[in-house]
């Protein structure tokens, strides 16, 4: 009994022993897992920070672009807004220009037509002189022709009556 006494507590000293180096590999294997999950937590952020620099650059570039091609919109509606306006501008100086050449024209033909009006006022005026002079001249020759006829029947009853 002794015998089987000793050879228990040999067998609970080698279980003592066994159950000792477990744990000291349960404690290296928690010890290397927490390594590992710390290396794998390293690798997440690493991963994380190179991510996320690379995704903060492309957002940067990404946001620049935008600005630059609402930049480049911005000076185009500009372009075109001064375009449309120095067109407007042309237009209502040609449109000045046009109304003040026609105002020229009308001025023109009006003083054109004021003197042919004036010229045929004039012209009418003298023939309407001349039409009085030879009216007269006419009248006065009638007068004439009258008292000469006049004078022959006075002649001619003088001559009848002495006849």
């Amino acid at each position: 009994m002794e015998a089987k006494v000793l050879g228990m507590e040999q067998n609970l000293h080698y279980l003592k022993g066994d159950f000792g180096r477990e744990k000291e590999n349960l404690t290296r294997l928690e010890i290397t897992n927490l390594k590992n999950n710390e290396d794998f937590k390293n690798v997440i952020g690493s991963i994380q920070n190179e991510f996320g620099g690379k995704l903060e650059i492309k957002m940067t570039d990404l946001v620049n672009r935008l600005l630059l091609e609402q930049e480049e919109r911005l000076r185009a509606i500009d372009e075109v807004k001064y375009q449309v306006e120095f067109k407007d501008k042309l237009n209502s100086e040609k449109s000045k220009q046009e109304r003040e050449e026609m105002r020229d024209r009308y001025s023109a033909m009006d003083s054109v037509v004021k003197s042919e009006f004036q010229r045929k006022d004039e012209a009418i005026l003298g023939l309407q002189q001349s039409l009085e002079t030879q009216l007269r001249t006419i009248n006065g020759w009638i007068k004439q022709e009258e008292l000469a006829r006049n004078q022959q029947e006075i002649n001619l009853r003088t001559e009848i009556a002495r006849a």
